[in-house]
């Protein structure tokens, strides 16, 4: 009727439905129209989970004829002795003068006698001291992509970073190394991905979560001496056995092999994906902690990677820190990369310097 006609007119509101007009464009969207994603990280991650200590790699490696691997590795050591000697007195030298250019002269109060008979003239006859200001405290850890591609660089990419944990040894600095993988857990995964991630399980729908990641010890400056060359002798016939699988002609033309080419390599310890933004998340509480218990003022974090990481967290994607009450865009210019993303996350959270090479 005309009179339920002019009711309905009176009831209306513009405002109203003006607002249910364009909500649908009080959201951001991607290129592609999709709806933002936020993942949570609802408290410290356990990265403990996902570490496989030196020990176990020896035991997954198995028992193999160690003469010429461990031949190799004191030429090694011995080739390289010069180079980080050379890096050592290159830090100390900046190091002096670093120091040298913050210090300070300060008046002590005591006066100084041989100057005593200038008290009519000059208002400064007491001794002095230089004040030097202590140096800060550094730490390194490293990571290596573990990756199928790094196949024609992980000798060289691995040797490098041997060369860079016998430099921090000899200037006394803390260190961790440690090969990212997401191969050793092919025989299937020993915990569900919220129990690893956090150690109890967890909403997966809006919790920022990671799964098949191992983080491969290879050396640490808490390893004893022996431990330290018995592990990167271990290290050295795990990657010289895969040069041989990935270049043939590596083992047709060197006449010394360097390492028992008669052992059967585990599968679980091959090149495999590249599982780089899962080590960013999970690294972030290892630097927290790493700088923690070393009483460190400067932790850097060096990553040698070759490639882009595989998917991790999806496309759109904001993590949601609750420890510090902060978003951070992940992929802000679309795509399934989080990698731009993680990396300021994880300084913003950590304040350590990374240093990535791009191999």
């Amino acid at each position: 009727s005309l009179e339920d006609k002019v009711k309905k007119q009176l009831n209306k509101s513009s405002t109203d439905e003006a607002f249910r007009e364009n909500e649908e464009k009080c959201f951001d969207t991607d290129k592609y129209g999709r709806e933002p994603r936020y993942l949570e990280i609802p408290e410290r991650v356990k990265y403990e989970n996902f570490i496989v200590d030196f020990k176990e790699i020896e035991k997954t490696l198995g028992n193999f004829n160690r003469e010429p691997v461990s031949k190799f590795t004191k030429n090694f050591m011995n080739k390289n002795r010069s180079v980080v000697n050379y890096m050592a007195k290159e830090f100390e030298m900046k190091k002096a003068a670093s120091a040298y250019n913050k210090s300070q002269q300060a008046k002590t109060g005591e006066l100084n006698m041989d100057k005593l008979y200038l008290y009519q003239l000059k208002d400064d006859i007491f001794n002095r001291v230089e004040i030097t200001p202590d140096g800060k405290n550094h730490g390194m850890i490293m990571t290596i992509d573990w990756s199928g591609s790094m196949c024609e660089d992980i000798e060289s990419t691995l040797e490098q970073a041997f060369v860079l944990s016998m430099y921090c040894k000899k200037i006394n600095i803390p260190f961790q190394l440690y090969a990212f993988s997401d191969g050793y857990y092919r025989d299937g995964f020993p915990k569900n991905p919220t129990y690893q991630t956090y150690g109890k399980e967890v909403d997966v729908n809006d919790t920022a979560v990671v799964n098949s990641l191992a983080l491969l010890e290879i050396v640490n400056d808490k390893m004893k001496t022996s431990e330290y060359q018995r592990a990167m002798e271990n290290w050295f016939q795990i990657v010289k056995s895969m040069t041989y699988r990935y270049n043939y002609n590596y083992w047709q033309e060197s006449g010394d092999y360097g390492y028992d080419n008669d052992a059967d390599l585990p599968g679980k310890l091959y090149l495999s994906g590249t599982p780089l933004d899962a080590t960013l998340f999970v690294v972030r509480d290892l630097i927290n902690d790493f700088q923690y218990q070393n009483n460190l003022d400067i932790v850097s974090y060096v990553c040698l990677t070759d490639g882009q990481s595989h998917s991790c967290f999806g496309s759109g994607v904001s993590l949601v820190d609750r420890r510090i009450n902060q978003t951070f865009d992940l992929n802000p210019k679309g795509g399934y990369s989080c990698t731009k993303g993680l990396l300021k996350w994880l300084k913003a959270t950590t304040n350590c310097r990374t240093i990535g090479y791009y191999l």
